[in-house]
């Protein structure tokens, strides 16, 4: 999850970040930092609720995917949970969104509350420009280290692990690591997405 905080004149809506672990949403506010340490939220949701009802009740969700419909559970899932609240998700490759924040920033013209994207060395880079908002949801101390940025700029939503399948109806090859995909004999009986427009595949290849 990515949060855009006001840096400059940017003319935009800081104060309203989507957390959406499954459905929850939060005010979020620059927070002081005490120690090196961004304090963690301590109203209720019903509390952030009325406060982002006060501040206009829209959040602006930007969300990596593959199909325009692909949030729509989302959508109406926050919408239920927060009534008279308004969740404006738009879903597009992530390799898309990212560009097009960039832009934004460029121009100080942020609209977007919050960013969900898979291409994760891009949140590093918003960090150091000074595009984030630090902001620490309830729990987010629970939050394992390696799964969050320690300024509470950003952090993850979820974890997805890829696993190797192999049809043995097709073939007895041994398969161990991906490197073994390149195997000769696996010629033309790959099936996966394209590394150049799946950059979380082009990345595992590149770890291997």
């Amino acid at each position: 999850m990515l949060s855009v905080t006001p840096q400059d004149n940017f003319t935009m809506r800081y104060s309203v970040i989507t957390l959406a672990l499954l459905a929850a949403s939060a005010i979020a506010t620059p927070q002081t930092k005490h120690n090196g340490t961004v304090q963690e939220e301590t109203r209720t949701l019903d509390e952030i609720h009325k406060a982002a009802l006060l501040e206009g009740g829209v959040v602006t969700v930007w969300h990596g995917g593959d199909e325009s419909n692909r949030q729509d559970a989302l959508k109406k899932a926050f919408e239920t949970r927060f009534p008279g609240m308004t969740l404006n998700i738009t879903v597009d490759l992530s390799k898309y969104l990212d560009g097009n924040l960039d832009q934004q920033i460029a121009e100080k013209n942020v609209f977007v509350d919050s960013i969900i994207l898979q291409t994760l060395h891009d949140y590093p880079r918003w960090k150091k420009q000074g595009a984030l908002l630090n902001y620490a949801p309830a729990g987010f101390s629970k939050i394992y280290s390696p799964f969050k940025d320690a300024d509470a700029a950003y952090s993850g939503l979820f974890v997805t692990a890829w696993g190797m399948t192999v049809n043995l109806n097709k073939t007895n090859a041994t398969v161990q690591e991906y490197t073994d995909f390149l195997k000769p004999e696996f010629k033309d009986k790959l099936a996966l997405t394209y590394p150049n427009d799946d950059d979380a595949i082009l990345y595992q290849f590149h770890l291997k």
